[in-house]
């Protein structure tokens, strides 16, 4: 599928031709190549009413939208991974080999990206270059489980669990702190340990087994860790709990303690998911009857409003809201599209109900409306955290191989009302360490309510409030 015009593509090649026969060190050299292949994967996802926050995001949307090859998939991701390393340091050194081998790749790309591109000039300089055998990295034996806690113990920088397995073997876990994340929850393994008891059960994902020790298990990056998965959280309520880049599980608690009073803007929310779903089966009704379908599902809501907070959320929505709405369905007309499924996730302890569940040739998307205030740039964070519980639960219920992109409509923002949200095994690891720590609170409250609520009082709760 050809995505990058011919203009594009010849401009990238001239670039790249220039960086192949520059003689600048090849550090440097690997940093310029990263901005052509930044640029071209700008170029590769321009017809898509979608925004993205970073490289990798982006990357994972055309490659797939474009059926990128496994290999050339690996390839790029490889490129982009070695030139993340050289930005932050890490590599101190690196030879010709590795540009060419690189250089190759996003050549590669962009005669992917455009089928009817040539450049000889590069086709001449890659003939007689020696390039390097990408070979994906093996991983080491991981296992997934279920074990009941015995004891555990806990130092600065591990945690350590003596558990029972499943299939009644007693195993050693060792869940390490990642020292150079030590500002994401979700890799300080150690804030676990507040919330454990004997006999808890546990449900581990992608443990790595530690050699010559038997029964022995030790925590790697893409490990994540379910207290009582069972119990399960609902999803926004977890994502409530989430400002800025930390959590404060406390929010649950007084979420459920303390309700908002009905509002305008509640009600405007209420009534735009209310158009969303009627859209989605009659796009063409007028916007008068959209309306008053609305208004005939809550009536009593509107009538304690009164008439003028009616007009106005009629008119708001159809000035800020509506041109959105039928702008992004026109986009999905074709697609069989669920409306505000609800599932049970019991493999991560969660549930919830999605907006809109999009499928798209065996793919699943999950789209989150939300008709507040968007930021100029990116999602907010408890939006964001919403749309990483729904991503993972639907991982759960079709597979990995089913799912597809994750967006959040921004019903009010004229511009790029659709934000892209890549998922991530830090975003899920915070967000499973937000649910933990709920857990333990719960299993606090249910032995001796006391220190929780000594708990409250102590601490200071200072957030803004996102509608």
């Amino acid at each position: 599928m050809g995505v990058v015009s011919r203009v594009q593509a010849d401009s990238l090649a001239e670039r790249l031709n220039v960086l192949c026969h520059a003689s600048n060190d090849p550090l440097d050299k690997m940093l310029k190549l990263r901005q052509i292949l930044e640029q071209l994967y700008k170029h590769a996802t321009e017809g898509y009413n979608t925004s993205f926050s970073n490289l990798f995001a982006r990357m994972q949307y055309a490659n797939e939208t474009c059926s990128l090859s496994k290999d050339l998939q690996n390839q790029s991701n490889s490129l982009r991974r070695y030139c993340n390393q050289i930005a932050h340091e890490e590599v101190k050194d690196s030879k010709q080999e590795d540009f060419d081998t690189y250089a190759n790749t996003v050549y590669k790309l962009i005669s992917h990206f455009c089928p009817q591109f040539s450049y000889p000039s590069l086709v001449d300089y890659f003939q007689d270059k020696t390039f390097k055998v990408f070979t994906p990295t093996k991983d080491s034996e991981k296992l997934s489980f279920t074990a009941i806690v015995s004891s555990w113990q806990v130092s600065d920088a591990s945690l350590t669990m003596l558990v029972t397995r499943d299939d009644g073997k007693e195993c050693n876990i060792l869940l390490r702190n990642d020292s150079k994340q030590s500002n994401q929850d979700g890799k300080l393994f150690t804030q676990l340990s507040k919330s454990l008891w004997r006999y808890a059960c546990i449900h581990f994902h992608e443990l790595s087994v530690v050699e010559g020790r038997d029964c022995y298990f030790q925590s790697n990056p893409k490990t994540l860790v379910v207290l009582e998965p069972d119990f399960l959280v609902d999803a926004t309520a977890i994502a409530e709990c989430f400002e800025n880049q930390s959590s404060n599980p406390a929010y649950f608690l007084l979420n459920k303690l303390c309700s908002e009073p009905f509002t305008e803007p509640i009600l405007q929310g209420s009534v735009v998911n209310s158009i969303l779903d009627e859209l989605v089966f009659n796009p063409e009704l007028p916007y008068q009857e959209l309306f008053r379908r609305s208004l005939a599902a809550q009536p009593i809501t509107f009538v304690s409003q009164g008439l003028q907070s009616a007009m106005n959320i009629y008119n708001r929505v159809q000035s800020d809201h509506l041109p959105q709405l039928t702008n992004y369905l026109a986009t999905i007309k074709d697609e069989d599209v669920l409306l505000e499924p609800s599932y049970l996730c019991p493999e991560y302890g969660l549930q919830g109900r999605i907006d809109m569940l999009v499928n798209k040739d065996s793919k699943h998307s999950v789209i989150e409306l939300k008709s507040g205030k968007a930021p100029a740039f990116d999602v907010w964070q408890s939006h964001r955290m919403q749309t990483v519980a729904y991503n993972m639960i639907i991982r759960s219920v079709y597979g990995a191989d089913n799912i597809s992109f994750a967006s959040i409509l921004y019903s009010q923002s004229k511009d790029n009302p659709v934000r892209n949200i890549p998922n991530s095994t830090i975003l899920e690891q915070n967000l499973l360490m937000c649910r933990n720590r709920i857990i333990g609170i719960m299993h606090q409250l249910s032995i001796d309510p006391n220190p929780i609520i000594s708990w409250l009082l102590e601490t200071t709760l200072d957030r803004k409030s996102v509608v």
